[in-house]
């Protein structure tokens, strides 16, 4: 069984391939809930694949391609609906040549009418050529409806209704997309009614919503459910909602995913868990790194639900396998590591191994950071005091406690977070037979906690705390056990693990078939039991049933260990209103292994103690306002939209976009799946702040605030990014630039878009990687290759001067080389001599070679992407020290067909009394130049070059006939310089009898670049030493 992310995938590419206009070549356009789904499913790269060139967002402004046809994926709202009917009425002419509509979940009746209704208003009925319903709403919108359990929403409300009624539609889709689906399917519920809460029967009701979902939903497709090999019977949907077990929420679970969770502080994203720490480099020094714990890691999905004592020992085992699997030399260290430390030593010395170097290390800091909280937070004595509370009695061997003591030694304690003292509070009430209220006057006289927790306290009522239990299967307590002998081989870390969840003995019980039908009944319908193909009973292992285990699940074997069998029995589903812990997640990995069975859990949203106080502080508030995902619909984005005459066309006929062997998925919010074989699908778990990935050409992704200015690191991004999208010739390579996003960020997010094929990591060897993107260029395809420094591609000089450059002329016009070379130029700070050098002479030298200087944003992106679309090699020289800098961008240089010619200069300021030719960040010195100059009533005209070969030799001689006077300005040595070239240049032209006086050259210090600040600042010109060689050249005029 393959997991409903890799399902979502290829249904994706699968609708996209169906589509095959003419001319190959498609597009995709999505809106913001589409937008999110696609993202989360596939990689940008992945959809580029098949023929589509781009990806756009219908609710922003975009280019028209009236020559290609669209895709469209959208959400079955009359929003996107009119905005769809709008690109194809412009008055200027349809966006596209034709529409290929897929809802991503059926259209409803009134919908349906208004779409077709508008689309026959404006005469664009014919150019919608398929019209289907993808049944792919698989998004989380973590939505935690906590109206149905708060005080103002009571069971018979519309508000009650409308939530329940929207869960309704999201929880049987699993069943459409996973397993066979029929109108005998077992729905069992919980019917708990306790007075004084307000979660009365929303499992009862809720479970009468969804067999109304099911049955209509098989009426209207009754080529459902597709045949399954080997046959399986229909699956057993369970619903409860999170009053079943209100202790696991507020234990601390140690399994390596749920302490990232609950301990780091993490990032979700549509592609998994994001974390930022810092990381060791061999020298010693410290840098940020960045990881995403993501489905596509091995390493990861192997591990994530194991005990963290566990996931230690599992990390040094696949290290070391990976160690004797490659064959790779200790280096004089130790052959195997035995401890983390062994393990960060010896990545230190895979320099060969980068990806696989990246995951150990990352997992690794990931571990140590856990196990440090984990010390820090006093958690073995917390979560030791946590278990006792959850299981009734201590640990094997061991004492019983005073509870109230023992809280109230950590309660006063000052390092224990008032998060955990609330916790631990609210745990001793959902686990106390009766609470003293003079006990808990006390415990939180002792805590001293904030109101917010106060709340959270008081509101605990509100999930029927002290009524529950006699539903929740949580049995007797275990008597008290005389004190037996320590097992020595069980370690104190697993004894944090005891507790089992509530919803881990549902399920058993319902295989084992000792269920209670009275605290769990199915009657929504009299449905006769269905046999399985083997009993329960010869498969199923022994498991025990009360509130405490022997800690055995931390050994068993899990991902890749396990062997893949055939499924004993059918589905299981488990739906929990209200949130699911992580406990509760492993805990369904277990079922699944343990009874060779498939089972699925979901809810509305996944839940970690610290979001489950912040939940419960706010129960007795208003519900607020859901702010819907996609955008109200305001009139046209185009400029000018016409109706026609209304003339009725029929639509093409609606269709589901899967054929009968298909799989047909409809909306759901299952966030996990689980199954023996794989871990699946823990990344569409908890997706929260979701942001659309879609490349766009013409939505411009780096605008600042006010969306006019954008920084040259961005620009240079923005520029590579359209290329690529345009052109899947272009690839970038070179040190760092694909896992870190560029030494410099310049190409930050470039691989998820585009994937490693296309952003590659290179070893440390420029002649190496300079020499394979020269090779590739030879073969047609079109590399940049990044330089960290041009200081390093010294090292690469005959890849660049003697085959790049030359290969051309000597191949008679035969052999081109489209290649770009590109990366940070002169002098930066504090970096020393040797990567201070300006190369702009010594490339600017070589025939064969074009070289282009950028200043600002501008520059920057309209040079690189002319350098990109150039069939010869083109040196790109940038400066470390503008990348981070802000600068206006017009509104033609944010569309995708903005380039700056190469050889081409511009006139930043005119003026009439003296010439500054300069380029690169001199630039900007010299505008600043040319300000203190205005201030003396000189007027200065100020030329940045862009281009250092070819030279605009034009733009400078009609310059210097009408001011009569001109310096030249660079950062590199004067000898052999820039302005030494623009000097002879002058000399050889008539524009030299245009002088009144000799140029001036104003440059860097005739000296290696100093280490000392002082002494650094010196050696370069600024705005001062620039306005003082400008009146030095006015002042000396010399008549001919």
């Amino acid at each position: 069984m393959i997991g409903i992310d890799e399902i979502l995938k290829k249904r994706f590419l699968e609708l996209i391939k169906t589509v095959n206009p003419t001319g190959r070549w498609k597009l995709v356009v999505v809106d913001s809930l589409s937008a999110k789904i696609l993202n989360s499913a596939c990689k940008m790269y992945d959809i580029l694949e098949e023929n589509v060139t781009l990806v756009e967002n219908i609710e922003k402004p975009r280019q028209p391609y009236p020559s290609y046809e669209a895709i469209y994926i959208l959400k079955p709202c009359i929003e996107s609906c009119s905005r769809l009917v709008d690109d194809f009425s412009r008055k200027e002419g349809k966006m596209y040549a034709a529409a290929h509509v897929h809802f991503i979940n059926a259209l409803d009746n009134r919908t349906f009418e208004e779409f077709t209704r508008l689309l026959n208003a404006a005469n664009a009925a014919n150019d919608i050529r398929s019209l289907k319903e993808m049944y792919v709403d698989f998004l989380d919108d973590q939505r935690k409806f906590p109206g149905l359990f708060g005080f103002d929403t009571s069971p018979g409300s519309e508000e009650f209704k409308k939530q329940l009624d929207e869960i309704a539609k999201k929880v049987p889709e699993p069943k459409k997309t996973i397993f066979t689906l029929s109108p005998t399917t077992e729905i069992y519920h919980r019917p708990l009614d306790i007075k004084g809460t307000i979660n009365r029967r929303i499992p009862e009701e809720l479970a009468k919503l969804v067999q109304t979902e099911l049955d209509n939903f098989c009426a209207t497709n009754p080529e459902f459910p597709p045949p399954r090999d080997p046959p399986l019977p229909s699956g057993t949907l369970i619903i409860l909602d999170r009053t079943i077990d209100p202790i696991s929420p507020f234990l601390h679970e140690f399994t390596y995913q749920a302490m990232i969770a609950d301990l780091l502080e993490v990032e979700e994203i549509p592609a998994g868990l994001k974390y930022e720490y810092k990381y060791t480099q061999e020298d010693g020094t410290t840098k940020d790194q960045e990881v995403t714990l993501v489905e596509q890691d091995p390493l990861y999905t192997n591990i994530r639900n194991m005990h963290i004592a566990n996931t230690t020992e599992k990390l040094i085992n696949d290290f070391n396998a990976f160690i004797n699997e490659n064959k790779i030399s200790g280096a004089g260290g130790p052959a195997t590591a035995v401890s983390l430390n062994d393990m960060k030593n010896m990545i230190s010395n895979l320099p060969q191994f980068q990806e696989m170097k990246t995951r150990f290390s990352a997992h690794m800091t990931i571990a140590g950071e856990c196990m440090e909280e984990f010390t820090n937070q006093n958690l073995e004595e917390i979560g030791l005091l946590e278990q006792e509370m959850a299981c009734g009695e201590p640990p094997e061997g061991e004492k019983p406690r005073n509870l109230i003591e023992s809280l109230r030694i950590i309660l006063d304690d000052p390092s224990t977070t008032e998060m955990i003292k609330a916790r631990l509070i609210l745990l001793w009430i959902a686990t106390s037979d009766t609470v003293d209220s003079t006990d808990l006057e006390q415990l939180l006289s002792v805590a001293r906690l904030n109101q917010k927790y106060k709340d959270a306290i008081e509101n605990i009522k509100l999930l029927g705390v002290q009524l529950s239990k006699s539903a929740t299967l949580q049995g007797k307590k275990m008597k008290k056990h005389s004190k037996k002998k320590v097992n020595p081989q069980q370690e104190v870390p697993f004894d944090l693990s005891r507790y089992v969840p509530v919803v881990k003995r549902i399920m058993e019980g319902h295989i084992d078939g000792n269920i209670d039908k009275s605290l769990f009944p199915n009657n929504i319908r009299d449905v006769k039991q269905l046999h399985t193909r083997k009993a329960t009973a010869e498969t199923a292992k022994e498991a025990p049933k009360l509130r405490v285990y022997k800690t055995q699940w931390h050994k068993k074997s899990t991902g890749a260990n396990a062997a893949i069998k055939p499924p004993s029995g059918p589905p299981i589903i488990m739906f929990i209103v209200g949130g699911m812990t992580y406990s509760e997640i492993r805990s369904a990995y277990e079922i699944a292994e343990t009874f060779d069975r498939e089972v699925y859990i979901g809810s509305t949203h996944i839940i970690t103690p610290d979001n489950f106080v912040e939940d419960i502080s706010t129960l007795h508030k208003g519900v607020p306002a859901q702010a819907s995902i996609i955008p109200p619909y305001e009139g046209s984005i185009h400029k000018s939209n016409v109706n026609a005459a209304n003339t009725y066309k029929t639509l093409p006929p609606r269709t589901t976009s899967s054929n009968a062997n298909a799989i047909s998925l409809k909306k759901m919010t299952f966030l996990a799946t689980f199954n023996r074989m794989a871990p699946t699908a823990m990344k569409r778990a908890a997706a929260v702040s979701m942001k659309p990935t879609a490349v766009s050409l013409s939505q411009k992704r780096f605008n600042s605030s006010s969306g006019t200015e954008m920084t040259v690191r961005e620009a240079l991004n923005q520029a590579i990014e359209e290329e690529m999208i345009k052109d899947d010739k272009v690839y970038i390579l070179g040190e760092e630039v694909a896992q870190y996003n560029g030494a410099y960020k310049v190409t930050k997010g470039l691989l998820d878009k585009f994937g490693p094929k296309r952003v590659i990591d290179t070893p440390i060897t420029e002649m190496g990687f300079a020499g394979i993107a020269v090779g590739s260029a030879f073969s047609g395809l079109k590399p940049i290759c990044e330089f960290m420094t041009f200081n390093f591609a010294m090292q690469a000089i005959d890849q660049i001067v003697n085959s790049a450059a030359k290969t051309h002329y000597m191949s008679g016009g035969i052999v081109k080389c489209p290649i770009v070379f590109r990366g940070p130029n002169g002098a930066a700070a504090g970096v020393g001599a040797q990567h201070s050098q300006d190369f702009s002479a010594w490339y600017g030298s070589v025939p064969g070679l074009k070289v282009v200087s950028p200043w600002n944003s501008e520059d920057a992106k309209g040079l690189l992407k002319a350098a990109i679309r150039d069939p010869n090699p083109v040196v790109v020289l940038e400066n470390e020290l503008e990348y981070g800098t802000s600068y206006p961008m017009s509104a033609e240089a944010l569309k995708d067909d903005f380039v700056i010619p190469i050889g081409k200069a511009k006139i930043e300021r005119e003026g009439k009394d003296i010439t500054i030719v300069s380029h690169s960040r001199t630039v900007g010195f010299a505008l600043k130049a040319a300000d203190l100059l205005a201030k003396n009533g000189i007027s200065a005209e100020v030329i940045n070059l862009r281009s250092i070969k070819p030279l605009d030799t034009e733009t400078i001689f009609n310059s210097i006939k009408k001011t009569n006077h001109i310096i030249s300005v660079e950062n590199a040595w004067a000898a052999f310089g820039v302005g030494s070239e623009i000097s002879a240049q002058i000399m050889e032209s008539d524009a030299f009898w245009h002088l009144d006086a000799p140029m001036s050259r104003v440059t860097g210090a005739d000296v290696p670049t100093p280490y000392a600040g002082n002494l650094e600042a010196l050696a370069f010109p600024d705005e001062n030493v620039i306005a003082k060689a400008a009146r030095d050249n006015l002042d000396r005029k010399v008549g001919f």
